[in-house]
C-alpha cells in the first residue's frame, strides 16, 4: 500500500477473507466492513462499548481498523492501543483520525476523555524511546497533522507560514492528527 493512502479507500478483499472493523462507526457506515458502536441509534453490525476492555474480538483476527475521531472518547490511551494490537494480525493496519489537542475541537467536546498531538502516537512505536509504556510496538507508516479548510477562518489561518513550527506555540494551527501504523510481521 502507498504511503499516504486512507486504508478506506478500499474495500476488504472478500476472496481473502479479509476482516476490517470500523471502530465507532457513528453515522459513517462502511459497507463491507464490521461497523461497531455502542449507539443504538446508529446503523452498526455490532454493538460494543470500546470503554470496556477486552473488546470483543479474537487475537490476530483483523486487517484493518479504521477510527474517526472516537479514540479521544475513550479513557485509556494505552489500553485502547494494546487493544488494537491484540486484535490486528500481522502485518494489519490501524488508521486513525483524532482531534489535534491544541485545537478547539479537541477542547470543546466535553466527552473527549484523551488528547493527542503528532508525537503521542510514538509511545507506541516499536524501538521508539517514548515507547517503554507498553508492549506493543507497530510500525508507522505515516503521522501527520491535518488542517481543515471548511470556514474562511481555517483557510486563512493556513496561510500562516511556518506553522509547523507554531503548532505547539499557537493554538488553533492544526484541526486533526491522521496517523497509519502496522503491527509488525516479527
Amino acid at each position: 500500500m502507498p504511503a499516504m493512502q486512507s486504508i478506506i479507500l478500499s474495500k476488504p478483499d472478500e476472496t481473502k477473507k479479509e476482516i476490517s472493523i470500523h471502530l465507532g462507526c457513528g453515522q459513517k457506515y462502511l459497507d463491507g466492513w464490521v461497523n461497531v458502536d455502542k449507539l443504538t441509534t446508529v446503523k452498526t453490525d455490532k454493538i460494543v462499548d470500546l470503554t470496556v476492555f477486552p473488546w470483543p474480538f479474537e487475537d490476530n483476527s483483523a486487517d484493518r481498523l479504521y477510527s474517526d475521531n472516537v479514540f479521544e472518547h475513550l479513557p485509556d490511551q494505552i489500553k485502547t492501543m494494546e487493544e488494537c494490537y491484540r486484535i490486528l494480525r500481522p502485518g494489519g493496519v490501524l488508521e486513525c483520525k483524532v482531534p489535534f489537542a491544541m485545537s478547539s475541537g479537541a477542547l470543546q467536546d466535553p466527552t473527549h476523555k484523551a488528547f493527542w498531538t503528532d508525537y503521542t502516537i510514538n509511545y507506541f512505536i516499536r524501538g521508539h524511546q517514548a515507547n517503554f509504556y507498553t508492549p506493543c510496538g507497530f510500525d508507522l507508516v505515516f503521522c501527520r497533522l491535518v488542517s481543515n479548510s471548511d470556514t474562511m477562518r481555517c483557510r486563512l489561518r493556513n496561510l500562516i507560514p511556518f506553522r509547523g513550527v507554531l503548532k505547539l506555540m499557537l493554538f488553533g494551527m492544526y484541526d486533526l492528527v491522521h496517523f497509519q501504523v502496522t503491527k509488525p510481521k516479527k
